[in-house]
């Protein structure tokens, strides 16, 4: 699953460079939506992630999009074009940054006597409850920069 997760990280980020020229670093994980009998009759994840761009000129793609251009995300939810499942996922941005609340991504060993396997846990933060670092300690969740 490590490696997984680490291929999937870098082929966002390389499609983001590839389609806009745009880099950027993971903030959080948003939302995800789950949908059955899909295309080929599979089940779907739709994964929705924050991420923080590092550079912010755009040089985009003719390829792949018909327009790419910075906006405020207030903007974005009132647009026509936007659908409303897209609209609802920046919604959910605006209000847990609003709240300073958000799902973070922790990674660690999970260690049970011979047992050692690398772990992902998927957690809410906001100022007031406990997380647990990647040191196995418990510390006040405290709001950063790379928070929402």
């Amino acid at each position: 699953m490590l490696k997984l997760m680490k291929i999937c990280q870098m082929q966002l980020y390389e499609k983001l460079k590839e389609e806009t020229g745009v880099d950027a670093v993971f903030e959080s994980l948003l939302a995800f939506r789950h949908m059955h009998k899909t295309n080929f009759g599979c089940s779907d994840l739709y994964f929705i992630v924050i991420l923080k761009p590092v550079s912010h000129n755009i040089t985009m793609c003719k390829r792949e999009l018909a327009d790419c251009k910075w906006m405020k995300l207030t903007d974005y939810v009132d647009h026509e074009e936007v659908h409303e499942t897209n609209k609802f996922f920046a919604r959910c941005y605006l209000e847990g940054k609003a709240n300073g609340t958000c799902i973070k991504m922790t990674s660690n060993k999970l260690q049970f006597k011979n047992f050692s396997k690398d772990q992902f846990i998927y957690h809410v933060i906001t100022d007031r409850i406990p997380t647990i670092t990647n040191s196995n300690d418990i510390s006040k969740g405290s709001k950063s920069s790379s928070q929402l």
